[in-house]
Protein backbone atom coordinates (compact mmCIF):
# COMPACT_ATOMS: atom_id res chain seq x y z
CA UNK A 1 0.00 0.00 0.00
CA UNK A 2 1.41 3.35 -0.98
CA UNK A 3 2.04 6.16 1.50
CA UNK A 4 -0.71 8.25 -0.10
CA UNK A 5 -3.32 5.47 0.32
CA UNK A 6 -2.32 4.88 3.96
CA UNK A 7 -2.71 8.58 4.72
CA UNK A 8 -6.10 8.61 2.95
CA UNK A 9 -7.26 5.58 4.96
CA UNK A 10 -6.06 7.24 8.18
CA UNK A 11 -8.01 10.44 7.40
CA UNK A 12 -11.15 8.44 6.58
CA UNK A 13 -10.82 6.62 9.92
CA UNK A 14 -10.37 9.88 11.81
CA UNK A 15 -13.40 11.37 10.03
CA UNK A 16 -15.53 8.31 10.87
CA UNK A 17 -14.55 8.48 14.55
CA UNK A 18 -15.23 12.21 14.69
CA UNK A 19 -18.66 11.82 13.08
CA UNK A 20 -19.57 9.05 15.55
CA UNK A 21 -19.31 11.60 18.37
CA UNK A 22 -22.22 13.52 16.87
CA UNK A 23 -24.57 10.57 16.38
CA UNK A 24 -27.28 10.66 19.08
CA UNK A 25 -27.40 7.80 21.58
CA UNK A 26 -31.16 7.33 21.17
CA UNK A 27 -34.18 8.88 19.54
CA UNK A 28 -37.40 10.14 20.96
CA UNK A 29 -40.50 8.51 19.58
CA UNK A 30 -43.64 10.53 20.33
CA UNK A 31 -43.58 14.33 20.29
CA UNK A 32 -44.47 14.52 23.99
CA UNK A 33 -41.07 12.94 24.78
CA UNK A 34 -42.50 10.38 27.21
CA UNK A 35 -40.74 7.38 25.70
CA UNK A 36 -37.18 7.16 24.43
CA UNK A 37 -35.26 4.19 23.07
CA UNK A 38 -32.52 3.31 25.55
CA UNK A 39 -28.85 2.99 24.67
CA UNK A 40 -26.39 2.01 27.38
CA UNK A 41 -26.86 4.56 30.14
CA UNK A 42 -29.96 6.49 31.02
CA UNK A 43 -30.86 9.85 32.37
CA UNK A 44 -31.81 10.57 35.97
CA UNK A 45 -35.56 10.36 36.52
CA UNK A 46 -36.02 7.64 33.90
CA UNK A 47 -36.04 3.84 33.96
CA UNK A 48 -35.25 1.26 31.30
CA UNK A 49 -37.92 -1.31 30.40
CA UNK A 50 -38.26 -3.83 27.59
CA UNK A 51 -41.57 -4.32 25.78
CA UNK A 52 -41.95 -7.77 24.21
CA UNK A 53 -44.57 -10.08 22.76
CA UNK A 54 -47.43 -9.27 20.39
CA UNK A 55 -46.77 -5.55 20.01
CA UNK A 56 -46.06 -3.50 16.89
CA UNK A 57 -42.80 -2.01 18.25
CA UNK A 58 -41.06 -4.37 20.69
CA UNK A 59 -37.81 -3.13 22.14
CA UNK A 60 -36.08 -1.33 24.98
CA UNK A 61 -37.55 2.00 26.09
CA UNK A 62 -36.74 4.77 28.57
CA UNK A 63 -39.80 5.94 30.52
CA UNK A 64 -40.41 8.19 33.50
CA UNK A 65 -39.80 6.66 36.94
CA UNK A 66 -43.48 6.77 37.91
CA UNK A 67 -44.72 5.15 34.64
CA UNK A 68 -47.23 2.31 34.66
CA UNK A 69 -47.83 -0.51 32.19
CA UNK A 70 -50.87 1.39 30.89
CA UNK A 71 -48.78 4.50 30.16
CA UNK A 72 -46.12 2.42 28.39
CA UNK A 73 -48.72 0.76 26.16
CA UNK A 74 -50.43 4.12 25.47
CA UNK A 75 -47.20 5.71 24.29
CA UNK A 76 -45.75 2.77 22.33
CA UNK A 77 -48.82 0.89 21.04
CA UNK A 78 -51.98 2.99 21.52
CA UNK A 79 -54.04 0.62 19.36
CA UNK A 80 -53.61 -2.13 21.99
CA UNK A 81 -54.77 -0.11 25.01
CA UNK A 82 -58.53 -0.82 24.88
CA UNK A 83 -57.90 -4.54 24.45
CA UNK A 84 -55.50 -5.10 27.36
CA UNK A 85 -56.77 -6.88 30.48
CA UNK A 86 -57.33 -4.55 33.41
CA UNK A 87 -55.29 -6.50 36.00
CA UNK A 88 -51.76 -5.29 35.24
CA UNK A 89 -51.97 -1.85 33.55
CA UNK A 90 -51.96 0.16 36.80
CA UNK A 91 -48.83 -1.66 37.99
CA UNK A 92 -45.89 0.75 38.34
CA UNK A 93 -42.83 -0.23 36.33
CA UNK A 94 -39.40 -0.76 37.83
CA UNK A 95 -35.97 -0.30 36.31
CA UNK A 96 -35.15 -3.43 34.30
CA UNK A 97 -38.72 -4.75 34.00
CA UNK A 98 -39.82 -6.73 30.96
CA UNK A 99 -43.46 -6.23 29.92
CA UNK A 100 -44.70 -9.16 27.83
CA UNK A 101 -47.99 -8.78 25.98
CA UNK A 102 -49.57 -11.90 24.50
CA UNK A 103 -52.78 -12.56 22.59
CA UNK A 104 -55.62 -14.32 24.31
CA UNK A 105 -58.74 -15.23 22.32
CA UNK A 106 -58.05 -12.55 19.66
CA UNK A 107 -60.07 -9.98 21.61
CA UNK A 108 -58.01 -9.55 24.76
CA UNK A 109 -54.31 -9.17 25.39
CA UNK A 110 -52.70 -10.36 28.61
CA UNK A 111 -49.79 -8.62 30.31
CA UNK A 112 -46.99 -10.32 32.24
CA UNK A 113 -44.13 -8.51 33.97
CA UNK A 114 -40.75 -10.14 34.54
CA UNK A 115 -37.23 -8.87 35.12
CA UNK A 116 -34.36 -8.51 32.66
CA UNK A 117 -31.56 -11.04 33.10
CA UNK A 118 -28.37 -9.71 34.66
CA UNK A 119 -26.37 -9.83 31.42
CA UNK A 120 -28.95 -7.65 29.66
CA UNK A 121 -29.01 -5.23 32.61
CA UNK A 122 -25.23 -4.92 32.47
CA UNK A 123 -25.26 -4.18 28.75
CA UNK A 124 -28.01 -1.56 29.09
CA UNK A 125 -26.52 0.04 32.20
CA UNK A 126 -29.53 -0.86 34.37
CA UNK A 127 -28.55 -1.11 38.03
CA UNK A 128 -28.93 -4.43 39.84
CA UNK A 129 -30.87 -5.15 43.02
CA UNK A 130 -29.23 -7.75 45.33
CA UNK A 131 -32.62 -8.72 46.77
CA UNK A 132 -33.89 -9.87 43.34
CA UNK A 133 -30.82 -11.78 42.17
CA UNK A 134 -30.71 -15.52 41.50
CA UNK A 135 -27.70 -17.84 41.42
CA UNK A 136 -27.44 -17.35 37.64
CA UNK A 137 -27.47 -13.57 38.16
CA UNK A 138 -24.65 -13.67 40.72
CA UNK A 139 -22.67 -16.02 38.47
CA UNK A 140 -22.94 -13.54 35.56
CA UNK A 141 -21.10 -10.82 37.48
CA UNK A 142 -17.42 -10.18 36.81
CA UNK A 143 -15.16 -11.86 39.36
CA UNK A 144 -17.88 -14.14 40.76
CA UNK A 145 -17.33 -17.76 39.80
CA UNK A 146 -19.39 -20.90 40.51
CA UNK A 147 -17.83 -21.57 43.94
CA UNK A 148 -18.41 -18.00 45.13
CA UNK A 149 -21.95 -18.06 43.72
CA UNK A 150 -22.68 -21.15 45.81
CA UNK A 151 -21.39 -19.45 48.97
CA UNK A 152 -23.47 -16.34 48.21
CA UNK A 153 -26.64 -18.41 47.77
CA UNK A 154 -25.99 -20.35 51.00
CA UNK A 155 -25.40 -17.07 52.84
CA UNK A 156 -28.62 -15.62 51.35
CA UNK A 157 -30.69 -18.65 52.42
CA UNK A 158 -29.32 -18.48 55.97
CA UNK A 159 -30.07 -14.75 56.30
CA UNK A 160 -33.40 -14.70 54.48
CA UNK A 161 -32.00 -12.90 51.43
CA UNK A 162 -29.48 -10.21 50.62
CA UNK A 163 -30.91 -6.71 50.72
CA UNK A 164 -27.75 -4.61 50.42
CA UNK A 165 -24.45 -5.20 48.68
CA UNK A 166 -22.47 -4.60 51.87
CA UNK A 167 -24.09 -7.67 53.45
CA UNK A 168 -21.78 -9.73 51.21
CA UNK A 169 -18.93 -8.94 53.61
CA UNK A 170 -20.15 -11.97 55.56
CA UNK A 171 -19.50 -14.32 52.61
CA UNK A 172 -16.19 -16.17 52.76
CA UNK A 173 -14.07 -15.09 49.78
CA UNK A 174 -15.66 -11.66 49.29
CA UNK A 175 -13.67 -8.75 50.57
CA UNK A 176 -13.87 -5.00 50.40
CA UNK A 177 -12.15 -4.91 46.99
CA UNK A 178 -14.70 -7.24 45.41
CA UNK A 179 -17.59 -5.26 46.86
CA UNK A 180 -16.10 -1.99 45.61
CA UNK A 181 -15.67 -3.46 42.10
CA UNK A 182 -19.33 -4.55 42.10
CA UNK A 183 -20.74 -1.38 43.71
CA UNK A 184 -21.24 0.64 40.49
CA UNK A 185 -23.47 -2.15 39.12
CA UNK A 186 -25.99 -1.95 41.99
CA UNK A 187 -28.76 0.45 43.07
CA UNK A 188 -27.41 3.53 44.76
CA UNK A 189 -23.79 2.49 44.54
CA UNK A 190 -23.18 4.07 47.92
CA UNK A 191 -20.85 2.72 50.54
CA UNK A 192 -21.82 1.81 54.10
CA UNK A 193 -18.86 2.19 56.44
CA UNK A 194 -18.27 0.10 59.55
CA UNK A 195 -18.41 2.06 62.81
Amino acid sequence: MSERRRRGALWIGILALTLSLFIPKGHETPPDGATVVAFLYGKPGAITVRLAGDVPHPGVYRVAVSSTVDELISSVAPSLKPRVNRDAPATPLGDGDVVIISRYREQLLTVAITSMPTRERLVLGVSLDPARMTAADWGALPGIGPALTGRIMTFARQRGGIHALDELRGVDGIGVRTIEKLRPLFHGGREIHDL
